[in-house]
């Protein structure tokens, strides 16, 4: 018994592959170097595709994030806004948390 696991990109390119080289051109160089060059980019997607899917998990999280911040910064307006002090005081606390609110963090690297 044998067990193959390959990703999507590896099934096209081995279809592309055993369709244009078998039976008979195994070993013709008009055809090696564009599959070659097939097999190189079939596994640049292959690695872009998993960039893609961090990236898509990271926006999901990012975005669980930003709408639990969002939640805690209206919370801390309003506690701002019972508190016992001066108006410009009150001023200064909420632009400082709204300038909070826009630091973000960067994607992940490719």
């Amino acid at each position: 018994m044998e067990l193959q696991v390959r990703t999507i990109f590896e099934e096209g390119w081995s279809e592309v592959d055993h369709q244009t080289r078998y039976p008979y051109d195994q070993d013709n160089p008009t055809l090696l170097e564009p599959l070659f060059i097939f097999n190189r980019l079939s596994g640049s997607a292959d690695e872009f595709s998993t960039y893609v899917r961090d990236l898509k998990h990271f926006l999901v999280e990012k975005n669980a994030e930003i709408i639990d911040r969002d939640r805690k910064i209206e919370e801390l307006h309003k506690v701002i806004d019972r508190l016992e002090i001066d108006n410009a005081n009150k001023n200064l606390l909420s632009t400082t948390i709204d300038q909070l609110r826009n630091v973000s963090s960067p994607p992940p690297s490719p």
